[in-house]
């Protein structure tokens, strides 16, 4: 019959860790505070990601907003359905009065 393998160094038992060369064991011990760190690194970026997750709905929510369905006035609407007059160029007629008004 095949034993389970242990989980933890919890698991180990104390004969068999009697056994184990000091080599071994110090790289257990450094593997699992290693492990203890990335769990709780984990924890950290796993409560980070919500409360990204939760202002990246917000800021959608107020991106969605606009002078017809909340309190801003017009002028701070972002799409404003119009577009910015395009600068003409420079008229090639000399500047002065025309031919007809001459006195």
């Amino acid at each position: 019959m095949k034993q389970k393998s242990p989980e933890s160094a919890e698991e180990i038992s104390q004969a068999d860790w009697e056994k184990t060369p000091e080599s071994v064991k110090r790289l257990v011990v450094n593997l699992n505070e290693r492990n203890e760190q990335l769990g709780k690194r984990v924890e950290i970026l796993e409560r980070q990601y919500e409360e990204l997750k939760a202002e990246n709905q917000l800021l959608k929510e107020q991106l969605k907003q606009n002078s017809k369905n909340s309190s801003k006035s017009p002028s701070q609407d972002i799409d404003k359905g119009f577009k910015a007059k395009e600068k003409k160029g420079r008229s090639k007629k000399k500047a002065g009065n025309s031919l007809g008004m001459r006195t």
